[in-house]
């Protein structure tokens, strides 16, 4: 199933060398370099906004969540309703 989210994500990243670069080949892989690759995550995902990124990956079925700045925060609906 783990394999399967990263095949997606680099379906949506439109990068499938990512998927038979032996660094990310499988779980495994990509943990015993954990530094390598989140940055290689976090390069992909500056490519778009955050509103991108829900959209593209809901629609991809590939689990993730949203980290907010405090910028975002400062206008959350939930806490201007306090």
């Amino acid at each position: 199933m783990i394999d399967m989210h990263w095949r997606r994500f680099c379906e949506v990243v439109n990068d499938p060398s990512l998927t038979s670069d032996p660094r990310y080949i499988d779980h495994a892989a990509r943990q015993s370099d954990q530094v390598g690759f989140w940055a290689e995550v976090g390069r992909q995902v500056a490519k778009r906004t955050k509103a991108e990124w829900v959209t593209l990956l809901t629609k991809a079925d590939v689990p993730f969540g949203v980290v907010n700045s405090i910028e975002d925060l400062l206008s959350n609906p939930h806490l201007e309703s306090i």
